[in-house]
């Protein structure tokens, strides 16, 4: 398994989905500076600073970069013609799913380190109040929770671009997701839709009352029916070329 992870990271570090990780971490914060330096507006304290990106990076451009990542790394192989390579390695299937799930879940979680701490680098110069500590760790909590929440989403993006066998039909079906988002944004629905889950956590910092005992269950229930697919997929379908 370790040299199949190492295979993999190996993979994306020859590739541009680094570079786009990096962009798509710094992004909103680089867009808040900028916005501040050229109209002096925008958020001044820390609780308004970081929801603003958190909010646009969660349930918005996140769900579209997180969807090229994962459809990424499990179709790269049919785009460069390697795929039937790959399984003649005397790794079952089953293996080779998980070892890329869990590269996928790394570059996610790579996200999220580089948009916290832009958010934090850049917040020192342009916030008129003091992080407290109390703060501080409740971000650390939030951006945790809408971790394992959009931990959820990922088997979605990785089945469609194991079935397609390219990047555009995840990125497609994430975009209409993410105009979803914008209808149910400000309604109840938003908490019993699993695209949204993983901004509800920032939600509930700013004293929004968010019941999320039904959004736990969707989201569980949505993790394992499309992991379950996956699973089946990979190990029965033939998805040599």
């Amino acid at each position: 398994m370790w040299n199949l992870l190492r295979s993999e990271m190996l993979k994306l570090k020859n590739s541009y989905m680094l570079f786009v990780v990096f962009i798509g971490g710094v992004f909103m914060p680089g867009l808040l500076v900028i916005g501040r330096l050229v109209t002096n507006d925008g958020p001044r304290v820390w609780i308004e600073y970081f929801s603003t990106i958190e909010t646009a990076m969660f349930i918005f451009l996140g769900m579209i970069l997180f969807s090229l990542i994962s459809s990424y790394v499990f179709t790269r192989e049919y785009t460069e013609k390697t795929i039937n390579f790959l399984f003649t390695y005397p790794i079952h299937r089953t293996k080779i799913f998980f070892g890329k799930l869990i590269v996928v879940y790394a570059v996610i979680v790579l996200t999220y380190c580089i948009q916290f701490l832009a958010i934090l680098a850049t917040g020192v110069f342009l916030m008129e109040d003091s992080l407290t500590s109390q703060m501080f760790t409740s971000q650390l909590k939030a951006n945790g929770y809408s971790l394992l929440f959009q931990f959820a989403l990922v088997p979605i993006y990785t089945l469609l671009g194991s079935v397609y066998k390219n990047l555009m039909v995840p990125i497609i079906i994430s975009s209409i997701c993410t105009v979803s988002n914008l209808l149910i944004f400000t309604s109840d629905y938003k908490e019993y839709s699993p695209f949204m889950a993983p901004g509800l956590p920032v939600f509930a910092l700013k004293n929004t009352t968010i019941n999320f005992t039904p959004i736990v269950i969707i989201s569980l229930s949505t993790f394992f029916i499309f992991l379950i697919a996956n699973l089946i997929y990979h190990t029965k379908a033939d998805i040599h070329q």
